[in-house]
């Protein structure tokens, strides 16, 4: 239900659905825009590579307003509120990062890229 990697917990949305979102690069392409998700199931298979389950939160229409393009130095973004059918399988190496969502609308979530963040917050604290 849990995977302790590089000191984050990340967990099934059934056990924790904070620590199952999660923004990766599809096919492990670090060129890729990330994408955001949720972990649905944890495999370990037997050669011990880590395999996440995931269902990818769908985009918002092509050409639709958000806000936060403004400010490319705050990690947030405009997603869709709903998710895709189908599930896909991830490697763990592939994750960027967690996501916090704060649904504005019935439609709309605004999704904030947490390590950011929290790496301002540790600078700030050094200073």
């Amino acid at each position: 239900a849990r995977l302790r990697k590089h000191s984050t917990v990340y967990a099934r949305a059934s056990t924790h659905r904070g620590n199952s979102q999660v923004m990766f690069h599809p096919d492990g392409n670090l060129q890729a825009p990330l994408v955001a998700a949720s972990i649905e199931h944890i495999f370990a298979p037997e050669n011990n590579k880590f395999i996440f389950a995931v269902r990818r939160q769908k985009s918002r229409a092509a050409g639709a307003f958000d806000p936060f393009t403004r400010w490319p130095e705050f990690p947030a973004k405009l997603w869709s509120t709903k998710q895709e059918d189908e599930l896909e399988l991830i490697e763990v190496n592939w994750v960027r990062c967690q996501y916090a969502k704060y649904e504005i609308s019935e439609e709309t979530a605004v999704v904030l890229m947490l390590p950011k963040v929290c790496f301002i917050y540790q600078l700030r604290e050094r200073y």
